[in-house]
């Protein structure tokens, strides 16, 4: 299990976005796969590590949306859990947009030399 610090939850979502950027091509909807490959992840099924996740983050969720996809009686856990989730889960999309603008602006750069 890796370090519970903000440097290692960034560390791991370089990891799964290089992961998926590198073995699918660039016009598949990683949407998917970004969801599976964080649902089972130690930053999202363990509760102490939530909270690392959430101050980590570039994209805290908005409440409305924990809420409209937790159900109706969940408890606190369940909605940070969830709040943690929609943060990864954007955090690595927004990893990989960003793989993709590096290769794109390298491969510019080649062509235009």
């Amino acid at each position: 299990m890796s370090e519970n610090t903000v440097e290692q939850y960034w560390k791991d979502v370089l990891a799964i976005a290089k992961e998926i950027f590198e073995d699918c091509p660039i016009d598949v909807e990683y949407y998917d796969l970004v969801h599976e490959s964080i649902d089972g992840c130690e930053w999202i099924i363990y509760d102490y590590r939530h909270e690392t996740v959430l101050t980590a983050t570039e994209n805290y969720p908005d409440p409305s949306d924990v809420h409209s996809i937790s159900k109706e009686d969940a408890s606190w856990e369940e909605l940070r859990q969830t709040a943690a989730f929609l943060a990864m889960e954007q955090d690595v999309l927004d990893e990989i947009n960003s793989l993709h603008y590096l290769c794109y602006t390298e491969r510019e750069e080649r062509e235009n030399r």
